[in-house]
């Protein structure tokens, strides 16, 4: 029979293996929905100038992750145009890539491009912001979302 000291153990080990189940539960990818929000946040703002290139990244809290340290991000894109058109991209491109796993647009974008400019250290990030127009983009698509610019001279094969 069980002692009285063991039985007091079972509440702990079923509660353990309760928090352990719910944790690998949380590790699910996040839903193409909640990328395409950070997308936008990262890549769209329709009235993007190139001065603006410090205080949108700033304001928006763009950085990347190096071994769980913030550091600035050498190169973030913005392109020009209502969150809709850029989403019709995932619709209305051409895949590409050695897979297709990305989407070429077919219709041309203006962007912005605003590079780090050197001996930056964040959270100090100052960039230099250039405009280009009338570019096709290629991004990624989950779910008939973008969740990955992928540049606008990438170099697709059909």
């Amino acid at each position: 029979m069980f002692s009285f000291q063991t039985l007091q153990k079972i509440p702990v080990v079923c509660l353990m293996l309760m928090l352990l189940a719910a944790c690998a539960l949380c590790d699910v990818d996040i839903h193409p929905h909640d990328q395409w929000l950070s997308f936008q946040k990262k890549h769209i703002k329709k009235d993007m100038e190139i001065k603006r290139c410090d205080a949108e990244i700033k304001k928006r809290s763009i950085f990347e992750m190096k071994e769980k340290v913030k550091v600035c991000k050498p190169v973030n894109t913005f392109i020009l145009s209502e969150a809709s058109n850029v989403s019709s991209v995932c619709e209305s491109g051409e895949k590409c890539g050695e897979d297709g796993n990305l989407i070429k647009s077919k219709t041309r974008f203006d962007i912005v491009v605003c590079r780090l400019n050197k001996n930056c250290k964040y959270p100090e990030c100052k960039y230099t912001g250039r405009k280009l127009t009338k570019k096709i983009i290629i991004i990624d698509c989950k779910g008939g979302y973008p969740v990955h610019y992928n540049g606008n001279n990438y170099y697709c094969n059909n």
